[in-house]
């Protein structure tokens, strides 16, 4: 299994207490210590210091930006997606997955029928916020202004979560509209994630209307949770398990709601 970010951090501080050490012990072993003992608590410091901040931004919850939506020029589109790539690798953009119906994606429930959806993946909330509120993108994004129609929301990651989106990893994405909160919240949400990870799954993102901001187009009063898989066949096997059923009967219950899969693309 990976080392999560957090791991890793906590490994390099405690590599660089072990590396500390063994200098200290080094001098002590001759007549430099009386020179330069005085430095070690100050390097120490500074060493204990680097590794915190190294660990703190690794432990930081990725930033989404979430796109749904469609164009109406694929000209245009195309020259808007070759004139933003660099902007947003300037800010951070790691990985991204989209979903197309016809191609990978697919309405398994609800009214909510998107041509496009896009989840773009920043190492924090402050990168995905920072590329969006850029010059550099208010810019480019004057190039697709006129032809497409989309609804964009930012969100912070789940704390500890790191995404595959890889070309084999698959997607469920739930928009509801809560109207039973407290049958939804001690029927369906505390039983919910333990299912999904008896499948392999895990909560990308799970937000309240509150926690997403709204970037362009319009979003209700809509809470949004996307569920990554390894695979198709891992996302199936949730979707169907007899255990999901039941649990996605209550909620069902609880509000209006709309799920999309998005699986892996078909290999060209």
């Amino acid at each position: 299994m990976a080392a999560s970010p957090g791991s890793f951090g906590r490994a390099v501080t405690g590599f660089g207490m072990v590396l500390l050490w063994g200098v200290w012990m080094m001098f002590e072993r001759t007549a430099m210590t009386r020179k330069i003992g005085f430095l070690m608590p100050a390097l120490a410091f500074m060493l204990i210091t680097l590794c915190s901040v190294n660990v703190a931004a690794a432990n930081e919850p990725p930033g989404y930006i979430f796109v749904a939506g469609w164009y109406k020029d694929l000209g245009l589109q195309r020259a808007y997606n070759e004139a933003v790539v660099p902007v947003l690798r300037e800010f951070g953009y790691e990985r991204s997955v989209m979903g197309t119906p016809g191609v990978n994606l697919r309405v398994v429930e609800g009214d909510w029928t998107p041509r496009m959806t896009l989840l773009i993946k920043f190492p924090s909330e402050e990168r995905a916020k920072a590329f969006w509120w850029s010059d550099a993108y208010q810019q480019v994004k004057q190039i697709r202004m006129p032809v497409s129609a989309v609804d964009i929301v930012q969100v912070e990651g789940v704390d500890g979560v790191v995404p595959l989106l890889n070309a084999e990893s698959a997607y469920l994405v739930f928009l509801a509209e809560i109207k039973d909160r407290p049958a939804f919240e001690a029927d369906y949400l505390r039983s919910a994630p333990a299912v999904v990870k008896q499948h392999g799954g895990r909560f990308l993102v799970s937000a309240s209307r509150a926690d997403l901001e709204l970037l362009e187009g319009e979003f209700g009063n809509m809470r949004l949770a996307i569920v990554e898989f390894a695979s198709a066949a891992a996302l199936r096997g949730f979707w169907d398990s007899a255990e999901y059923q039941r649990l996605a009967a209550i909620r069902r219950g609880t509000g209006k709601w709309s799920v999309v899969e998005i699986m892996p693309r078909p290999a060209r």
